[in-house]
C-alpha cells in the first residue's frame, strides 16, 4: 500500500467510524470508493468533507461539535471551495504563529504566503483528524464570514467542542486564538 493509498484508508475510516457514509445515504465501500487520492509528497493532508456532500449540521452532529450559538445558514465562504464532494488540504497551519492577529490581516498574509485560510468545512475536518490542536488555543476559520464580518471559531471548553462567532469588528485582540490556514492549491 502506498502512503498515499494509506493517508486515505485511515481518514477514510475515522469518516466511517462517524458514520459520514450513512449521513451521505451510501454504503460504507461506495462512500470510501469515492475519496480521491491524496496528491504524493504535499505534507499533512487532510480529508474534508465538502457541506454541499454532508451539510454542516449534519457534520456537527458526527463530530459532536456544539453549533448552538451560530445559525450555520449565515456562514459563507470567501473563497469557493473544489467542487468535488471529499477533497485534500495540506500543510495545516494551527494559527499558533498568529494569536492575536485579527482574521483580516491573515487573510492579507495568507495571499503573500501562498497560503488558504480554514474555512468552517475544513475546521471540521480539523476537529476530525486534529482536535488536539485546538487545546492550545482556539482556531479562528477565517475562510468562511457569518453574517458581515463575524468571523467563525473552534474552541474546548470543559471537554466540550464549540463552533461559535467571534465579533472582531471592534478590532480587540483575541489572544487565545489563532487563524488556521493551509497551503494554496
Amino acid at each position: 500500500m502506498t502512503p498515499e493509498e494509506l493517508e486515505k484508508n485511515n481518514q477514510g475510516q475515522h469518516l466511517l467510524g462517524r458514520s459520514f457514509h450513512k449521513a451521505a445515504g451510501l454504503t460504507g465501500k461506495i462512500f470510501m470508493d469515492r475519496i480521491p487520492l491524496p496528491t504524493p509528497n504535499r505534507p499533512n493532508p487532510l480529508l474534508v468533507v465538502s457541506s454541499k456532500f454532508i451539510s454542516l449540521a449534519k457534520q456537527c452532529g458526527l463530530l459532536n461539535v456544539d453549533f448552538s450559538s451560530i445559525d450555520l445558514d449565515y456562514c459563507v465562504d470567501l473563497f469557493d471551495p473544489p467542487a468535488d464532494d471529499l477533497y485534500w488540504r495540506y500543510d495545516f497551519d494551527d494559527g499558533s504563529n498568529v494569536l492575536g492577529d485579527h482574521p483580516q490581516v491573515v487573510l492579507a498574509s495568507c495571499q503573500k504566503a501562498k497560503r488558504a485560510p480554514a474555512t468552517v468545512t475544513e475546521g471540521l475536518a480539523i476537529v476530525r483528524e486534529h482536535r488536539g490542536a485546538l487545546f492550545h488555543h482556539w482556531v479562528e476559520l477565517p475562510g468562511t464570514t457569518h453574517y458581515i464580518s463575524d468571523t467563525p471559531a473552534l474552541v474546548i471548553h470543559k471537554g466540550t467542542t464549540f463552533l461559535t462567532c467571534l465579533d472582531r469588528r471592534k478590532g480587540t485582540p483575541q489572544v487565545k486564538f489563532g487563524s488556521a490556514t493551509f497551503a494554496a492549491q
